[in-house]
């Protein structure tokens, strides 16, 4: 299914038709090659919609727990429970899209800065983005990748081939 698609005729809310059409917005920006204007739609994005879903994420994290200890207890979920870790599983989905989104477009704009701390500053600004996704889900190979290639950039060549190495882990056909 794409993004943002609901089963069981679920409506989405109106805030999440307008972040996926915004994403949507980016992501041709990219394609097209412009990426600093997807880099700043992609920063709008995680700035304006997804801050208020990382602090209703780590509210839940204390609930997730309480959950997973009664479940263990009761051998069962509820219908319910397993709808809010559907939804927790695909706003962690699409945070860490953008967020490896985003690390691509400032990789690529690190290419195109005229000074060497104007490139280092975007390579490292690709890291910070990268250890976001990573903070949220260290099985993304793409973000390993990316974090990788910017470390590889900055001559930090051991973290980048261990970077290269969960990338390989990760997604060994790529």
């Amino acid at each position: 299914k794409k993004e943002g698609e609901r089963r069981e005729g679920n409506k989405m809310p109106a805030n999440t038709r307008l972040l996926l059409g915004r994403k949507q917005e980016a992501d041709e920006a990219v394609r097209c090659g412009e990426y600093a204007e997807g880099l700043a739609i992609y920063e709008d994005l995680l700035e304006e919609f997804l801050d208020d879903s990382a602090v209703a994420l780590s509210r839940r994290d204390g609930e997730v727990a309480r959950r997973r200890q009664r479940e263990r207890g009761s051998g069962m979920e509820s219908e319910e429970e397993r709808h809010e870790a559907k939804e927790e599983e695909e706003e962690i989905s699409l945070k860490t899209a953008i967020l490896c989104n985003a690390a691509l477009c400032s990789l690529k704009l690190s290419a195109e800065q005229r000074s060497w701390g104007q490139i280092k500053e975007k390579l490292r600004h690709t890291i910070e983005l990268c250890d976001q996704a990573l903070a949220l889900d260290t099985s993304l190979a793409k973000a390993h990748f990316r974090r990788g290639s910017a470390l590889e950039a900055l001559e930090k060549f051991s973290e980048a081939y261990r970077a290269y190495q969960k990338a390989a882990l990760y997604a060994p056909e790529d």
